[in-house]
């Protein structure tokens, strides 16, 4: 989005600018389609000195209003862009009963210009049409994605997955849950072929039909029924299965005990030391209501894998588990053949649900090789240099060797060369220890300010040492090669992230030439894609890039991919903060997705339902991330730092707030033997061993809503 009005001090419209007013207006502007505010336009006049001016001119705006007030403003937003939905691109403040107010270092395009009252949206006068400079014409369109996934059967390690894609064949349409509409399809109590499901008698005849015990549906069927936070599971890939006590008991109900069971085709796992048992979930508890995932190997007794109950989960909603993943390793007896999975729930009548989605099995890894190559990853910094530089302090103490710094977008607030200035002096004074190579993405708050696209642009440019938005880097380490691909916007919004037909070209060659090294590769871009991690979920989060769905396509066919975003700021303790993001024709693991979290604030989601979904500030923080790469295997933690305004620049917080291990699908898994002492479902975090890198090649940031980033 584009500068605010009015900004104020502390407040997310001079932070984070990414959205206004988040449901309220944009459901009133869905609903009254035209791109003009709810309002009369009674009270004022504005004139246009020209209505075409040439680039680098001032626009001169005259204006009077019957009724002045100090907060009066007039406002320059971009043709399609909507007061109230939108942030302006250029405003200053009309206070006067009559005046002039000129506008300098607009940038190129087509816009209305706007009288509006009080700091607020009431139009003042009909809007009026500005031409400056000649616009650019759209960029060339990218050509179609042809789907490619790569081939890494015999070598990524997977046993056995069950996407429950195929069940779809035996959708039938709605019986009779009262929220969905009759005739429509969406599910199936048929399992998979050599799965079974089961449920307790006391369900039979009675209930829901859709839902008693396990389902296979959509997520956009289940959500029918009715969301209340349904709708999140949003790392889900077509057809998910279901339990569902609340909706069970929504329609011919009766006394029951509500428990059904999901049970696995046998899988083999001999001559394996260890397997990790992997797959999405989707869990929301209530009081007296159970999850357990249990395994048994050639059908003997049942071990527990993972439990979910009141004295592991916090009832009624616990965001870990909302939208998460479940990877647990699982010690294999000797000489046993295969292992069966059951996924089993219960619950009183009336209580919450479970979905689960992309099970997989594979061999476990072994503790990593000695040697790794290391980064340093911030983003969301806009207007804390204080707290990037104790950042840059703490990152040290932690990956002293590490190879490069990724700094993810939002370096600064706006794009003023006083903010800019004021990075340049934190990395001036942190010269001793960074790093020797600097990667650098554009997000949205590096434009701004006023000046206009190129000149902004540029000034990302200077410091990210580049003549284009996009690039490639090559980390250098003990643990060999990390190729990092850098992406974003090109040219003015909207989008957010418009993109050039030779960029699209360039990343799909570069992912291509580094999955025929057999390397990892990260592909770092401040916006994340739609339903991928943290907040993407959320409709406005879909549709950043000019080419959403096409990238995330490209990025699908390689499982070697990993994607790093921030902008939403948003928590790592969440289930979604890493994710693998899977498409109906890419490899059957997708790519990952990982939030780079924030040194800013922290935001979160408040609502039971997308459809009314509001983004709260919950407190100051100053998060970000390393990333351990080793020969089979790249880890990646989220670390905190400690906010400098509340806990000062010599705070000794320094802590891992987690992490995720994704294995190199190019380098076939070796397992040791199994461990004294170490049984089901229980996980070590390898040690880090030490390296020095090799020098590299490459060369060189209170409750409220409506709010934007």
């Amino acid at each position: 989005m584009l500068q605010e009005h009015p900004p104020s001090a502390g407040s997310r419209a001079t932070s984070r600018l990414g959205r206004v007013l988040v449901v309220l207006a944009l459901f009133t502007t869905m609903l009254l389609a035209p791109a003009m505010p709810a309002y009369a336009n009674t009270g004022g006049t504005i004139a246009l000195a020209s209505a075409k001016v040439d680039a680098g001119q001032p626009v001169t705006v005259t204006y009077t209003a019957e009724n002045p007030m100090p907060l009066n403003w007039v406002g320059i937003y971009r043709k399609n862009d909507v007061p109230g939905v939108q942030y302006s691109s250029y405003w200053q403040y009309a206070p006067n009963a009559s005046g002039t107010v000129t506008f300098t270092g607009v940038g190129e395009g087509d816009y209305l210009v706007y009288l509006l009252e009080n700091d607020g949206y009431k139009l003042l006068a009909d809007p009026l049409a500005l031409t400056v400079g000649n616009p650019p014409p759209p960029p060339t369109q990218a050509a179609p994605h042809t789907p490619a996934p790569l081939n890494t059967a015999g070598t990524d390690g997977v046993l056995f997955r069950e996407s429950f894609d195929a069940q779809a064949q035996h959708f039938q349409p709605r019986v009779n849950d009262p929220g969905i509409a009759a005739g429509t399809m969406g599910f199936t109590h048929t399992a998979p072929e050599g799965w079974s499901t089961s449920h307790d008698a006391s369900m039979n005849d009675i209930g829901v039909t859709e839902w008693r015990g396990w389902s296979f549906t959509t997520r956009e069927f289940w959500t029918d029924a009715e969301d209340q936070m349904r709708f999140r599971f949003g790392r889900s890939q077509d057809v998910i299965a279901v339990v569902d006590s609340d909706e069970f008991a929504d329609a011919n109900d009766a006394p029951h005990h509500y428990a059904a069971t999901l049970t696995s085709k046998p899988v083999t796992v001999f001559k394996h030391k260890a397997i990790n048992l992997s797959f999405d979930s989707h869990y929301r508890s209530w009081a007296g209501q159970s999850a357990v995932v249990t395994v048994s190997f050639d059908g003997g007794p049942e071990q527990e894998v993972v439990r979910f109950d009141s004295s592991t989960v916090t009832d009624n909603y616990d965001g870990s588990k909302i939208n998460s993943n479940e990877t647990h390793r699982i010690e294999v007896p000797n000489g046993k053949k295969t292992a069966t999975f059951r996924w089993k729930f219960e619950a009183d009548a009336n209580s919450w649900y479970w979905a689960i989605d992309s099970v997989a099995v594979t061999s476990a890894l072994a503790d990593p090789a000695a040697g790794r190559t290391s980064a340093w990853v911030v983003s969301d910094i806009q207007g804390h240099p204080q707290d990037l530089s104790h950042g840059l302090a703490d990152l040290k103490a932690v990956r002293p060797d590490a190879s490069g710094l990724l700094m993810v977008g939002d370096i600064v607030n706006s794009g003023t060369e006083r903010e800019w200035n004021e990075i340049y002096a934190v990395m001036n004074e942190r010269a001793d220890i960074l790093p020797p190579t600097i990667a650098a993405a554009i997000g949205n708050h590096e434009s701004y300010a006023a000046g206009g696209w190129p000149v902004l642009r540029d000034r990302f440019l200077h410091f990210a040492d580049r003549d284009k938005v996009y690039g490639e880097y090559v980390l250098q380490g003990a643990g060999g090669e990390l190729p990092v691909l850098v992406i974003g916007q090109e040219y003015a919004r909207q989008p957010e992230v418009p993109m050039s037909a030779e960029q699209i070209a360039w990343l799909s060659e570069r992912l291509d030439h580094w999955s025929a090294q057999r390397k990892q590769v990260l592909v770092i871009s401040h916006f994340p894609l739609g339903d991928t991690h943290s907040a993407s979920w959320i409709p406005w989060y879909h549709n950043a890039y000019q080419y959403n769905d096409l990238l995330t396509e490209m990025l699908a066919d390689h499982p070697n991919a990993v994607m790093l975003n921030g902008h939403t700021h948003y928590p790592a303790e969440l289930g979604d903060w890493a994710v693998q993001r899977r498409t109906a024709d890419g490899h059957p693991d997708g790519f990952w997705a990982v939030n780079t979290l924030a040194m800013h604030v922290e935001w979160d989601a408040r609502g039971e339902n997308t459809s009314g979904i509001r983004e709260i500030v919950t407190r100051d923080i100053n998060r970000g991330l390393t990333i351990d790469v080793y020969g089979d295997r790249m880890v990646i933690t989220a670390r905190d730092f400690g906010p400098v305004a509340s806990t000062g620049m010599n705070n000794t917080i320094n802590t891992e707030l987690r992490s995720v291990t994704i294995a190199n699908p190019f380098v076939q898994p070796t397992v040791k033997a199994p461990e004294p002492g170490r049984g089901v479902g229980q996980r070590g975090v390898p040690p880090h061993a030490q390296g020095r890198p090799a020098k590299p090649e490459a060369k060189l940031p209170v409750p409220a809503q409506g709010l934007q980033r």
